[in-house]
């Protein structure tokens, strides 16, 4: 019962701000559109203030859910630069070491082929040497064994 007395009362006082907007209105010395936009929104009542409030609390409500995502989102790319940072370092310093390593090989190995080399033309000279003086002090062994001379 109080609240259909309410809601006589409610519609009373609506028609009388309608009235008095469009008194109001009617007059050229008031602003009437902001005049008429704020006592329009009085008149809504308690049902709309409270779904604006609504769907305000829901909008806040994704903005966070949006925040949040985007926060994570921003953590695990950061993460994986430092991992990639990380990993460059590392394998910067490792290139650096590799590289004095092989630098060293190399000119070990460079070394170790001249010495094969020089070994090398020694061992032919020397074999060829041998082969001749082989082939000088057989050579009327041979003659002999096949009559050629």
């Amino acid at each position: 019962m109080k609240d259909e007395k309410k809601e006589g009362e409610m519609v009373g006082y609506r028609k009388f701000m309608k009235r008095a907007i469009e008194l109001f209105s009617s007059f050229s010395i008031f602003p009437s559109q902001p005049i008429l936009t704020a006592m329009e929104r009085l008149l809504e009542g308690p049902e709309a203030l409270g779904s604006k409030i609504q769907e305000a609390s829901e909008s806040l409500l994704e903005t966070k859910q949006l925040l949040q995502e985007l926060e994570w989102t921003l953590e695990e790319r950061a993460g994986k630069l430092r991992r990639i940072q990380e990993q460059y370092e590392r394998y910067s310093k490792l290139a650096s070491t590799e590289k004095e390593k092989s630098d060293a090989f190399l000119r070990e190995l460079k070394a170790t082929v001249r010495k094969e080399r020089l070994v090398s033309l020694a061992i032919t000279i020397v074999g060829g040497i041998v082969v001749f003086f082989i082939g000088v002090f057989l050579s009327p062994l041979v003659k002999a064994l096949f009559h050629l001379g």
